[in-house]
């Protein structure tokens, strides 16, 4: 018999949920300092790539257009058929955009490699909650 001093052991299941919960909210402060990343490197794209404030400017647009439009389309096809392992193929979009942009010496593949970004980044929203969910609940 346990002593009433002891603290009982949450229910494995309990435990598991605050790891998920933990991991998602890691991935989702990623997601945000990625979001904030590029206005924070705009005066060194400037000068390394000799651009004008009409290139920062579309890299902009192509940068909040991907996440901004994409995010409720995207959203509305998951709700739909839910995809669990579309969370690691977003941040894969992800990571393989920023990769390729430190790399990139043309804004129009700097473009393309943004959209990859904002693909990945529109995913995030819509999935992270998708994993604590209870599948009795249905």
């Amino acid at each position: 018999m346990p002593s009433p001093h002891e603290t009982p052991n949450p229910p494995q299941g309990d435990q598991t949920a605050f790891r998920v919960l933990g991991a998602l909210s890691v991935c989702h402060l990623l997601n945000d300092m990625v979001q904030s990343l590029l206005p924070s490197i705009y005066p060194i794209l400037k000068s390394a790539l000799r651009l004008d404030f009409g290139h920062i400017g579309l890299i902009t647009l192509v940068n909040q257009l991907t996440a901004s439009l994409l995010q409720p389309v995207i959203g509305s096809y998951t709700d739909r058929r839910p995809l669990p392992q579309s969370l690691a193929i977003g941040m894969s979009f992800t990571l393989v955009g920023l990769v390729l942009l430190a790399f990139s010496r043309q804004t129009s593949a700097n473009c393309r490699y943004l959209l990859g970004c904002g693909l990945g980044r529109s995913r995030l929203p819509f999935g992270s909650g998708r994993p604590l969910e209870d599948p009795d609940a249905g």
